[in-house]
């Protein structure tokens, strides 16, 4: 059965200690798969690509970009690099302005209760989708974790579903 629609968000990396965090969930009613990631802290050179690539494998529809710091130009490379191989992905980017434990803290409800992951046996130990989901489980709100860049993109996620669902057509009388 196909997804009612596959999306991706993307947290760019700012820092060389940061990870390049693109989940890629199918969605299925109010279900969130999480098919793929791409969870890399190597330079934009070797992610860019690497998202393009995970968007068209994954068949996304849209993908949203944090376009803090360096996040715009990454996202119009990534939408470059899709141009370039005939891929249609509505690419567009988004400011976050809301504190990032406090997104997590907001989106760990729905992400507990309707997100869902890969079974550990269907992915390699040492892959992104492992590295990711070591990150996710290990996110602890006391304190600073030295990463939280896959909870926080889940969390980002999470925000643009919740801007979907808001977002219902409803055909009613004309008042007039």
């Amino acid at each position: 059965q196909d997804p009612d629609s596959v999306i991706a968000v993307c947290d760019t990396a700012d820092t060389g200690a940061d990870y390049c965090s693109m989940p890629i969930a199918a969605i299925y009613g109010e279900e969130v798969y999480i098919v793929d990631v791409v969870f890399d802290d190597s330079p934009p050179e070797v992610t860019k690509p690497e998202c393009a690539k995970a968007l068209m494998d994954n068949g996304v529809v849209a993908a949203t970009f944090e376009s803090n710091n360096a996040g715009s130009y990454f996202a119009r490379d990534v939408s470059q690099l899709l141009e370039d191989k005939k891929y249609t992905c509505n690419i567009r980017t988004k400011r976050t302005i809301s504190n990032k434990q406090t997104r997590i803290e907001f989106a760990s409800d729905t992400i507990i209760k309707k997100f869902y992951f890969k079974d550990p046996s269907t992915y390699a130990r040492n892959s992104q989708y492992a590295e990711f989901m070591k990150q996710v489980t290990t996110y602890t709100r006391s304190g600073k974790v030295p990463h939280d860049d896959a909870p926080d993109s889940l969390s980002l996620l999470e925000n643009e579903l919740r801007g979907l669902v808001g977002a219902k057509v409803e055909i009613m009388q004309r008042p007039f």
